[in-house]
């Protein structure tokens, strides 16, 4: 049985141990509470030779086969450096009610308590969050509550969030900007093939630079191209980007993974590397 969380302490702790701003974020495309757009700046006293942007998606917090260890990791890891950064991907709790697709007894605590247990987990990096979309799971709660806890979550760490999709624009170097698209994806697909049309057919829809989904818990990188015109220069030219998708937090075994015989997987989530000099790379981690 996990420990009460009492109200007043808990807000109050949140409040103390915030870590402040380091970046400048301004939003726009209001939606109610929801920030469809995102523009970053990096002060240039920060003197930073690199930024690193980690996908985080999937976490599934408070179910029973969430390693939640691992997640840790990946948030002091992120800390480690000044120059990493994060992005949330959706499906950061499990959230399971009674009139959800996965049930209650799935879970080691009520989705209330595992948005408190959550937020005080990313408390320590909140000022590394750079953006932040719900999927499935923040929408649990739609039937009970009448809202997903995902903006909940997100106005606790006063990060920017959109239920759908959003758009951050980095601004660093000479990139002017370098464009991510946030998504947490749709489907049940179970093959590659499929996994990876889902994937490409949004990327291809947008004019980001790094699109990122997750949802399907499996891990994709794939780069692609555009036609670009110099209407001034009367020339065409080609523009790289990269589609990738994270997979989970989730252990295989245990899981509807292992049950409904879908391919194993553990944790692997995208990583982008941008240079100052307008260059980028993606991996995985």
């Amino acid at each position: 049985m996990t420990e009460a969380l009492s109200t007043i302490d808990y807000v109050a702790n949140l409040e103390k141990d915030a870590p402040r701003d380091i970046l400048k974020l301004t939003t726009g495309m209001a939606y109610a509470e929801e920030r469809k757009y995102v523009s970053v700046t990096v002060p240039e006293v920060l003197a930073l030779d690199k930024l690193e942007i980690y996908h985080l998606v999937d976490v599934q917090w408070g179910h029973v086969c969430c390693q939640e260890k691992r997640f840790i990791e990946y948030r002091d890891f992120i800390l480690a450096e000044p120059y990493r950064f994060t992005v949330f991907g959706g499906d950061m709790i499990n959230a399971s009610t009674m009139l959800s697709k996965g049930l209650p007894w799935d879970d080691t605590m009520p989705p209330i308590e595992q948005v408190y247990r959550f937020v005080n987990v990313c408390m320590p990096m909140r000022h590394r969050i750079l953006g932040y979309v719900g999927g499935n799971h923040e929408r649990h709660t739609r039937t009970t509550l009448g809202k997903g806890v995902g903006s909940f979550i997100a106005s606790l760490l006063r990060i920017p969030y959109s239920e759908g999709q959003q758009s951050i624009d980095i601004h660093f170097g000479a990139w002017k900007p370098f464009k991510i698209d946030l998504w947490h994806g749709t489907g049940a697909a179970r093959t590659e093939g499929a996994q990876l049309m889902m994937l490409v057919r949004w990327a291809k829809s947008t004019d980001g630079d790094l699109c990122l989904v997750g949802h399907l818990h499996g891990a994709v990188v794939k780069p692609l191209w555009r036609r670009l015109r110099n209407v001034k220069g009367k020339a065409l030219g080609i523009k790289k980007y990269y589609a990738c998708m994270s997979s989970s937090f989730l252990e295989f075994w245990g899981t509807y993974g292992e049950i409904g015989g879908f391919e194993p997987t553990d944790v692997c989530m995208a990583r982008c590397i941008i240079e100052p000099t307008g260059k980028f790379e993606v991996t995985v981690r």
